[in-house]
């Protein structure tokens, strides 16, 4: 393998490994705002089960 060669082959390398370091980060803030999301917009039922137990605990 010639020097040309090895050197396209390692800048591929180093950009392809930079994409996935990209992509994972843009995965944990994706689900980061999902779990903002979800934390946001609570569901009715929680938040029925969440009054019941605060009234039983101020009883």
């Amino acid at each position: 393998m010639d020097f040309q060669e090895q050197f396209f082959k390692e800048r591929i390398k180093f950009i392809h490994e930079a994409r996935d370091e990209k992509e994972e980060s843009f995965e944990k803030m994706q689900h980061q705002e999902r779990e903002k999301v979800k934390q946001s917009n609570p569901n009715t039922s929680n938040a029925e089960g969440y009054k019941w137990r605060m009234k039983l605990k101020n009883s």
